[in-house]
């Protein structure tokens, strides 16, 4: 799956460090650590700049189960410019890592993205009736989307996903 970023959104990027010595994931990397830098470029930019740790923009995901693995989170003033984004990143002892990113403002994505997103916006403002997902507006009462879950032959679909129903009204197959 390719990671297309939003314009001028906050959002986190994975970055893999592997070892030069072990050739294994580089573990208990700390945003504070000497020899750590993460540089940044914009398409169309005349330099890169160095980007600052935090220990809230650098996490390691899971040291165990996942070694060498980290969430960066890219700020909205990274991710502020349409066109190709490169993220550097180089710890003593790993090799680099360059993670190059779309960053554009019209993201077309996958229906079951689409649907994880707008049930996590608005978490508490959906529910599942009839095999069906069903999303409410900001007031909690007024349906704004119906999906159905499976299509007549009881196989899962997510198709026609944006299904406004005036009245809500929402006829049903038999």
């Amino acid at each position: 799956m390719d990671l297309y970023l939003k314009k001028g959104v906050q959002i986190k990027v994975p970055v893999m460090l592997i070892s030069s010595s072990t050739k294994e994931g580089l573990s208990g990397i700390q945003y504070s650590d000497a020899g750590l830098s993460v540089h940044v470029h914009k398409q169309g930019a005349v330099s890169t700049y160095q980007k600052s740790l935090t220990a809230s923009n650098w996490v390691e995901i899971d040291n165990v189960n996942f070694p060498g693995v980290y969430d960066l989170e890219l700020s909205q003033t990274d991710t502020d410019t349409s066109g190709w984004l490169k993220v550097s990143v180089k710890q003593t002892g790993s090799f680099f890592y360059t993670g190059v990113y779309p960053v554009s403002d019209q993201i077309v994505t996958d229906n079951y993205n689409i649907l994880n997103f707008l049930s996590k916006a608005l978490y508490n403002k959906s529910e599942v009736v009839n095999d069906s997902f069903i999303l409410y507006d900001d007031n909690g009462t007024t349906k704004i989307l119906e999906q159905d879950l499976y299509d007549d032959q009881n196989q899962s679909t997510s198709s026609n996903i944006y299904k406004r129903v005036p009245n809500n009204t929402y006829p049903r197959p038999s």
